[in-house]
């Protein structure tokens, strides 16, 4: 939805890989999520992020290589994670990993927290995305909450959205868009091709994608105030940061387009 208001296409850029780097786009995107997850959490949640108890739906491939970020480089320990999946599959899979596994449907699950006295910090959506609304938002809050973010398309229902967020301002919890936290494998995409064309294998694209998106929370942060909505934050200067590029973009000379100029 939102790269579709700016008339952009986001199944025209893609991952593509290569022998010397297999990578497909879940691992940038878990690498992106989890980075944006660990700063918000620094910066807004007592505690060290390592002892934080998460709660994760779906466990693909972003799912699973989230998981693998969370334990062995931010050394969560697996009984911290509680990964929600109806397919069994990646139930086992989680489990392998550490995490705990409950082979549900999610709302299903979203549903039963009210009546239960398990607590999470920290909510990260890598499920199919769209299908969490005010219903399951409110027992998300009940269960202790205090950040969503992820890396599926839509965390939230669409037609929801705008009384999710308000719900989650007010209960002084924090939303962290999908599209500011989820674009790892675009990041990679375009490092991969900048890469082939200028053979520089020196640089490492997920520290260049962890930084890049530790940066964007911060930058959101720098300007949000307690008690305000972090969303729209990040949505305004979403748009700011656009506008600046499509004008920089009018600007452009052949300069602009000589491969030796560009950076990685």
């Amino acid at each position: 939805m939102f790269w579709h208001r700016h008339g952009i296409n986001e199944h025209s850029i893609t991952c593509i890989n290569s022998p010397e780097r297999p990578l497909n786009s879940s691992v940038p995107t878990a690498a992106g999520v989890i980075a944006t997850t660990e700063t918000l959490s620094t910066k807004l949640l007592y505690g060290e992020f390592k002892a934080k108890h998460f709660l994760m739906e779906g466990c693909g491939g972003v799912g699973s290589n989230a998981i693998q970020f969370l334990t062995e480089e931010h050394q969560v320990p697996g009984k911290n994670i509680t990964v929600i999946d109806s397919n069994m599959e990646a139930c086992f899979n989680a489990q392998t990993k550490g995490a705990n596994a409950v082979c549900v449907e999610a709302n299903e699950y979203y549903q039963a927290l009210s009546q239960n006295d398990i607590k999470f910090d920290i909510w990260i959506n890598n499920g199919v995305g769209d299908t969490v609304g005010l219903t399951e938002v409110i027992n998300l809050l009940s269960s202790g909450i205090k950040i969503f973010v992820g890396g599926a398309n839509n965390l939230f229902k669409v037609s929801e959205l705008e009384i999710v967020l308000d719900l989650i301002a007010k209960h002084g919890a924090f939303a962290f868009p999908d599209y500011a936290c989820s674009g790892g494998g675009w990041t990679l995409a375009v490092l991969e091709q900048i890469r082939k064309i200028k053979g520089d294998l020196s640089v490492n694209a997920l520290e260049v994608i962890k930084e890049r998106n530790v940066k964007m929370a911060l930058d959101a942060l720098s300007d949000f105030k307690p008690g305000s909505d972090l969303w729209r934050t990040v949505a305004m200067q979403a748009e700011i940061k656009i506008a600046h590029a499509l004008q920089q973009h009018s600007k452009l000379t052949e300069d602009d387009f000589v491969i030796d100029n560009w950076q990685l």
